[in-house]
Order: structure tokens, then C-alpha cells, then sequence
């Protein structure tokens, strides 16, 4: 009767407990997947962008005498011109026309195309990096004289530029938070697969 009361370890239902490493690695998924959702939901610019803005002209706070002949933002590595969008704002808060930016390896650049008032002046950006993301900034500075702008400068289309930054601001982190839900359920179903292959060899070697 002891013997019949002691059922050997095969006997028991195989899938009545996960192999460690699989334990192992689904539980790390989910804790991913768990720091990283609120976080990409709350925000739509990446903290995790490694792209960031070494120098510019005119440059944080700088004071100018005239008004600058272009604006001018070097980063620490390429950028798109995808997504691409400048924005300068003048004293009286109204935006200041640019002519068409344009971005060259890690530079960025765009014209004046509109006179230059004395005051102080705010230039927000926006890039996406090389791995994608977008990432924004903003750089200040002012001007004593005011001055016209070069002729001939070619004024750009802002609305394109600024509704594809404006979408991927508003829509980056949702997307980056489907390509880590659409790995976790890759990364499930592979676990998944293993583990069915495993109570398949245990059910046939019994």
C-alpha cells in the first residue's frame, strides 16, 4: 500500500509548475513591461534618447548686436529631417518666419526669413535621432539692434514640419510602448512553445 501511496515524481502533472528558467525569464518580462508602460504613457519624449545638443548659434542666452543671418544647432550625432521642426518665437511671443531648415549629419540649420526686431527670442526644436526617437530642446537669446533678414530667403512650409513633430510628440511614446508589448508577447509565445515541447518530451518519455 506505501508503495502505491508513493507516486513517483513522473506521474505528477507536468505543467503543474514552470521550469525555473522559464519562471525566470516571464516574470522578468512582465516587471519590464511594468516599468516601462506608465512611463511611455506619460510622455511622448523619450527620456531614454541618447541624441542630445552640444553647441549652437546663437548659443544658450547669448546676446547678439544684430540679428542673427541663420540659426544654426549642432548635436552629438546625426539627425533626421523627418519630423524635423523649428520654431522661433519673437518679443511679442508671435513665431518669426525661418526660411527652409534643412539638417546635414548633425547639424541643423535654417535662414531668417523675416526682419529681426530688438528683444529677447526663443527658438524651440525638435529632431528624431538616429534610433528614431524624436527629441526637443529650446535655446534662448536676444538681440539689441533689430535688422532685416537676407533677401531671397526661400520661407519654408512650418505646417508640415511642425504636424509631423506635433504627431510624433504626441503619439512616440505609444508607439514605443506597442513595439515592447508586440516583444513581450513574441518573447511569451517562444516561452510558450518551449515550454508545451517540454511536457510534450516528458508525457513521451514517461
Amino acid at each position: 500500500m506505501r508503495a502505491l501511496d508513493r507516486q513517483p515524481p513522473s506521474s505528477r502533472p507536468a505543467r503543474r509548475a514552470l521550469p525555473a528558467p522559464v519562471a525566470t525569464a516571464g516574470a522578468l518580462l512582465l516587471a519590464l513591461l511594468g516599468v516601462l508602460a506608465p512611463a511611455l504613457l506619460l510622455t511622448a519624449s523619450p527620456a531614454a534618447a541618447h541624441t542630445a545638443l552640444v553647441s549652437s548659434f546663437p548659443s544658450e542666452g547669448e546676446a547678439l548686436e544684430s540679428g542673427p543671418p541663420q540659426v544654426e544647432l549642432d548635436f552629438d550625432e546625426d539627425v533626421s529631417s523627418v519630423g524635423l521642426a523649428l520654431v522661433l518665437s519673437g518679443p511679442d511671443g508671435q513665431g518669426v518666419e525661418l526660411g527652409q531648415a534643412a539638417a546635414d549629419g548633425a547639424t541643423v540649420t535654417a535662414p531668417l526669413a523675416a526682419a529681426v526686431a530688438a528683444g529677447a527670442y526663443t527658438l524651440d526644436w525638435r529632431v528624431v535621432s538616429a534610433d528614431g526617437h524624436p527629441v526637443s530642446g529650446r535655446v534662448t537669446f536676444s538681440v539689441a539692434h533689430g535688422k532685416p533678414a537676407p533677401a531671397g530667403v526661400v520661407v519654408a512650409s512650418a505646417a508640415s514640419g511642425d504636424d509631423d513633430a506635433s504627431w510624433l510628440s504626441r503619439h512616440g511614446g505609444q508607439l514605443t510602448l506597442v513595439w515592447v508589448v508586440v516583444a513581450v508577447v513574441a518573447a511569451y509565445l517562444v516561452v510558450d512553445a518551449l515550454r508545451r515541447r517540454r511536457d510534450r518530451a516528458a508525457r513521451d518519455g514517461r
